[in-house]
């Protein structure tokens, strides 16, 4: 009986694994591609502007003085903190028995608060309210302050307008009007540094920098004690902390260009006005010395301001610095640039070779015109070089090449491939340039490659 012989079944070949795998593998291929390109970023082109600038904080110089209480007793003022007051004005009211504090204290409960004093309130809150973070957190103690001072301000209308009833109850003896010995803006905080002169300026007063004190107190105060400071004059410095010599230097500058002044942007309430500037060494350190003849109301319970001395601002459009594309062209007279035999267009040149028997020819060329100006035209051609000569378009005159020159530009996307578009750069810093609307090709909202060392021109994107 002869052996079964088993028969070995063929291998079977799925095709639809076979397919399966080709597109993993196709796939993977692709995504290693993908992976190992450099990748395209597109930025589009926006209005904006840059700012050269110096940012510090600047101590406060004034004419200023801190008046003291005449005698023991309680104190309700007439005139509200920032006021103004003339010499001879009323200023505070020293009730020195307590009784009148005790008086006003019952009167208080009584009186309606008015709806302009009410809203004088609830705006301040709003605005404090909107305007808060953490970056700034003393807006809590000078809005405390500010809100304080308009409550203190109700009281003394109370006083007022009961002032008649109270002499006749308690008689001329029981408080003492206190005038002004000079005319002034009243405040009434202090912070000790209102005998301050440029020349004690130093670095250790932008270190260790004192608070304004409230000088506000429904407490009994004792004669001498700080009641209110008077500021006597519209004038006033900020004395401004250079670091370096560099700074010195292109704030002089700035300063030169406008007349010795600068434009200050003060970041407590977004203010810009203009200064008188000076540079000055003093004990050894570099300053600013801004001088203004206005303002001194708005800033009074200020001692330290942070600010940004403007130096030169640049409207125009920003684009950033790594989009900027150099290309070396050559610049030759218009009248250089021919018609080619299939263009209407002028992008040609006459090429003037000679043959081996001397005899001059005559070939055209094509070449990208990137500008054409007041008779000047920039040009690039392929294997173009310095000393090539060209024929105008009758052929009698020539020129030969001369060197290039660089022009920069970035590669717009709008078509869908690059093209370069040439630029005027007006302002740089190291992110982004602002460029001049009028003299780039660049336009508002086109859209540029962002890094355009990977790309060249004519490229197709999508």
């Amino acid at each position: 009986m002869a052996d079964r012989q088993k028969k070995k079944s063929p291998i079977s070949i799925n095709l639809g694994t076979i397919v399966f795998f080709l597109i993993v593998i196709y796939l993977a291929f692709y995504v290693v591609i993908y992976l190992s390109k450099d990748k395209l970023a597109v930025y589009e082109v926006s209005a904006s502007n840059i700012e050269d600038k110096i940012s510090s904080t600047g101590v406060i110089l004034r004419e200023e003085k801190v008046y003291g209480l005449e005698q023991d007793g309680y104190v309700n003022h007439y005139v509200q903190d920032s006021a103004r007051v003339n010499k001879g004005g009323t200023v505070y009211m020293i009730d020195t028995t307590g009784k009148i504090q005790a008086y006003l204290n019952g009167l208080e409960a009584k009186e309606i608060m008015t709806e302009t004093e009410r809203d004088r309130i609830i705006e301040r809150l709003r605005a404090f309210s909107e305007s808060y973070s953490d970056d700034h957190f003393s807006v809590v103690y000078e809005s405390h302050r500010e809100i304080s001072h308009d409550l203190t301000a109700y009281i003394d209308t109370v006083l007022a307008k009961h002032s008649k009833e109270l002499r006749k109850k308690y008689g001329k003896k029981s408080y003492v009007s206190v005038k002004a010995g000079d005319s002034g803006i009243v405040s009434f905080s202090s912070d000790g540094l209102e005998g301050l002169t440029t020349k004690e300026i130093n670095r250790d007063i932008f270190v260790n920098k004192p608070k304004m004190a409230e000088l506000q107190t429904s407490e009994k105060q004792k004669k001498g004690d700080p009641v209110y400071r008077l500021v006597s004059s519209q004038n006033w410095t900020l004395l401004v902390p250079l670091d370096e010599e560099d700074q010195v230097r292109r704030l002089e500058e700035a300063a030169e260009k406008n007349n010795s002044r600068i434009q200050v942007f003060f970041d407590k309430d977004n203010f810009t006005t203009r200064a008188s500037c000076d540079c000055r060494k003093i004990n050894g350190s570099y300053y600013a010395i801004l001088s203004f003849d206005d303002y001194v109301q708005r800033y009074i319970n200020q001692r330290y301001l942070y600010v940004d001395l403007i130096l030169s601002s640049t409207k125009g459009l920003k684009i950033p610095s790594s989009s900027i594309v150099d290309k070396e062209v050559f610049q030759i007279p218009d009248y250089y640039l021919v018609r080619g035999s299939n263009s209407s267009s002028k992008d040609h040149v006459n090429l003037v070779t000679t043959d081996k028997d001397g005899k001059r020819i005559i070939t055209q060329k094509n070449v990208k015109v990137y500008k054409n100006q007041d008779g000047i035209a920039w040009i690039y051609g392929a294997d173009l070089e310095k000393g090539t000569e060209i024929a105008d378009e009758r052929q009698e005159n020539t020129m030969t090449l001369p060197e290039t020159i660089t022009i920069q530009g970035v590669y717009s996307i709008n078509r869908g491939y690059t093209i370069f578009k040439i630029i005027s750069i007006e302002q740089r810093n190291e992110d982004y340039c602002i460029i001049s609307i009028a003299d780039s090709d660049v336009a508002l909202y086109d859209r540029i490659i962002l890094n355009s060392s990977t790309v060249k021109e004519n490229q197709v994107i999508y």
